[in-house]
């Protein structure tokens, strides 16, 4: 599948800022903490320190992971990796 052209210019986005849930505007991370992303998809080292975030364990498809979920608007943001994952 092909990432979307607004995908793409989020990857791309060097501009500071916060980045917020499109559901309820929720200020989730700091364009301080974005990552190099390799795998298609925004990566963050942390959420913002006040940010309403979910940890949420997901042993569905036969993987241990965990979700992660804004708490404002239950929005799935993605997974959290460990550095060897």
């Amino acid at each position: 599948v092909e990432p979307s052209k607004l995908l793409l210019s989020l990857l791309e986005q060097q501009k500071a800022g916060i980045y917020i849930s499109i559901a309820s505007g929720s200020p989730l991370f700091s364009s301080k903490d974005k990552l190099s992303s390799k795998d298609g998809w925004p990566n963050f080292s942390k959420p913002l320190k006040n940010a309403k975030i979910e940890y949420v364990a997901d042993s569905s498809l036969g993987l241990e992971r965990v979700i992660v979920k804004c708490k404002t608007d239950d929005v799935k943001l993605g997974h959290v990796f460990d550095k060897n994952g």
